[in-house]
């Protein structure tokens, strides 16, 4: 069983907020913009990671992978994970064993 993640995407570019804008469609939308006049979108997507999309080098592949069809997650055991700056060129593998590290020291911490 793989993790359910759920990818915050931050834009700061106009050109990969078009170019990204099929895959936000898809079950992204626009949920917060800040009030400075220096402009910010942010966008969610859900993505669940399986076995296929882990074989996918980098996050740009696997997201370009799963989101070819809207996928709605329902799941309980939910991963935030932000991604900002340079994040197509983020491993998969690498952001699911994060999280479950974060997940895990959770768990330590609610036990205390």
């Amino acid at each position: 069983m793989f993790a359910s993640l759920r990818f915050h995407l931050v834009f700061n570019s106009t050109i990969k907020k078009r170019r990204w804008e099929r895959i936000l469609k898809s079950g992204g939308g626009q949920i917060a913009e800040d009030d400075d006049s220096n402009r910010l979108d942010f966008y969610a997507t859900h993505i669940v990671c399986d076995s296929k999309m882990k074989r996918k080098t980098k996050l740009r592949d696997a997201v370009k992978f799963k989101m070819q069809t809207p996928i709605v997650v329902d799941c309980k055991d939910m991963i935030d994970v932000i991604l900002t700056g340079d994040w197509e060129s983020y491993s998969c593998h690498d952001l699911l064993r994060e999280s479950e590290k974060k997940k895990s020291k959770g768990s330590e911490e609610e036990e205390d």
